[in-house]
């Protein structure tokens, strides 16, 4: 029984560290895979970083070059007027709807003279005899549709005599319209200033869109005109094809006198998922261009997401760790079937070292070691402790009567019977063929274990069925007992035993005197093949 006990205490360590071994190897292939998927993931987001820079940088290059025509088509218009003096209004015409028709992006080309004060009436006049109009007007079309100018009392004022290439485009400007004029009429007044081309800040055009307006000055004989033209800040966007999940906003520089809120364009991107937005990094850049001053900035942003990932290297990451994983599974099997061989070659060693083969008892070797173990626990506690020694009187008759096949029978009903009389906590053992002895733990005093002995005794003499299950009773015998108590008897293990062994003799001899082993054999009235 207790071998059987240390073999099932075994195989359950077995399975916990097996369990063990299974959940660190699950932990492990875990974070491995975890590990290659966020290296995969890393670099996917790599990727796509190093994209939307050279997305962006390709949006921020066409925008530079598209508002470098614009540049282009004011410095040509102003070379155009220097060499076509005097002003010829059906060249100028002409030559700004050719140029229009090139750019979509042009919304307005055309010439504006400057005027002091002291010419503005005369001017006036000849319009009013003309019958153009009945007040000063900033442009026109070819239907006379006039722009008026709300700027009395400043140093110069504007006037017109050149037309819009898109006349049906233009409309008049209502009475609060005076933002514009102000916007066109500071751009005028800082290209004077510096002889240079000035950008005015955006307005709306008579569609809806944003536009501005590029302004420089020419020195012609009659005077000092302006070369106009009005861009179209919509046109300026050429986007990707790949350009889906970017948000893009076109605004004006806060140093070029814009407020921060003002967009000119804005596209919004596909909508992220709150989930994308907390796992994912949001890219952005910024950029200020535009000649001559930078007024314009753009910004750029992207949501990374699900859509980012190389789907298909995440799933082969994943594919190959479960593969390896398998594998692991595969050879920790391999290494359990070795653990569990390993586990029983080990207790078969150890029970044939320690236990009888025959009772399941442990031998002399164990049982010494347990007695030298409890003696010096019971020196340092101060208790007693008791070594019975037993011998089965009669076992010799019985193995040359019946043979050894029965001689091992009573052996074993004797191991039943000594550990069936004490508790769980003594320990009994076989020193060899009859001799069996009993270590009671922590007993009170000496009617402790002669209590126990007669117990013992007792049981002797009660039938028992064959362990076959036969029904057919086995050899009674009797048992003598020899007891020994720590530290009356003796205080080593060879003194106690040799204090039992001397007990039992006598006790073996008080039997003898009372009843002999033949006539216990006789009064058995069986026969070996009976049973």
């Amino acid at each position: 029984m207790q071998a059987a006990a240390l073999l099932q205490k075994g195989i359950i360590e077995l399975i916990v560290k097996r369990f063990s071994f299974y959940a660190l190897l699950t932990i492990c292939w875990i974070l491995i895979a975890a590990a290659g998927l966020a290296f995969a993931v890393f670099l996917d987001i790599q990727r796509e970083t190093q994209r939307f820079s050279e997305t962006s940088a390709l949006i921020q290059t066409q925008l530079v070059s598209q508002t470098r025509r614009y540049v282009d088509a004011t410095h040509g218009l102003a070379a155009f007027l220097k060499t076509e003096e005097p002003i010829n209004q059906e060249k100028i015409t002409t030559y700004a709807r050719l140029i229009s028709d090139q750019d979509a992006g042009i919304y307005f080309m055309g010439t504006v003279p400057k005027f002091d004060k002291e010419t503005l009436e005369e001017f006036v006049a000849l319009r009013l005899h003309e019958g153009v109009a009945s007040s000063v007007h900033l442009f026109s079309d070819r239907r006379n549709r006039l722009i008026r100018v709300a700027a009395v009392g400043k140093p110069f004022l504007y006037a017109p005599n050149s037309i819009a290439p898109d006349a049906d485009e233009t409309r008049p400007l209502s009475e609060t319209d005076v933002d514009l004029v102000s916007v066109l009429g500071n751009a005028f007044q800082r290209a004077l200033r510096s002889g240079e081309i000035a950008a005015s800040r955006s307005f709306l055009l008579n569609n809806g869109d944003w536009g501005y307006a590029l302004v420089e000055p020419v020195s012609l004989t009659g005077g000092v005109s302006f070369a106009v033209v009005i861009c179209r800040a919509k046109a300026l966007f050429h986007l990707p094809s790949d350009s889906v999940a970017l948000a893009l906003t076109l605004f004006e520089s806060v140093h070029a006198g814009a407020n921060p809120g003002d967009k000119l364009i804005h596209k919004q991107a596909s909508p992220a998922t709150p989930l994308e937005s907390s796992l994912f990094p949001k890219l952005l850049f910024r950029s200020s261009f535009g000649e001559p001053e930078k007024h314009l900035s753009l910004e750029i942003e992207q949501q990374l997401g699900w859509a980012n990932l190389d789907w298909n290297r995440l799933n082969l990451i994943f594919v190959g760790s479960l593969a390896c994983l398998l594998m692991f599974f595969s050879v920790a099997r391999i290494y359990d079937r070795y653990e569990k061989r390993k586990l029983e070659e080990g207790n078969r060693l150890f029970l044939l070292a320690n236990f009888d083969p025959l009772t399941g008892l442990p031998n002399r070797q164990l049982f010494m070691d347990r007695l030298d173990q409890s003696l010096a626990e019971a020196h340092r506690s101060r208790r007693k402790v008791a070594v019975l020694y037993l011998d089965l009187d009669g076992f010799k008759q019985v193995n040359d009567y019946y043979g050894h096949q029965t001689g091992d029978k009573v052996l074993q009903r004797a191991a039943r019977i000594f550990q069936h009389s004490v508790r769980e906590t003594d320990t009994v053992g076989r020193l060899g063929g009859d001799e069996f002895v009993v270590l009671l733990q922590n007993i009170g005093d000496r009617s402790g274990a002669e209590s126990v002995a007669r117990k013992i005794k007792k049981a002797f003499f009660q039938p028992s069925v064959d362990v076959n299950g036969t029904n057919k009773l086995m050899p009674v015998l009797g048992a003598s007992v020899g007891i020994a108590v720590y530290p009356e008897d003796g205080s080593t293990t060879a003194e106690l035993l040799r204090a039992a062994d001397q007990a039992m003799y006598r006790d073996k001899a008080v039997g003898k005197s009372q009843q002999s082993p033949t006539l216990v054999l006789k009064s058995l009235d069986c026969h070996p093949a009976s049973w």
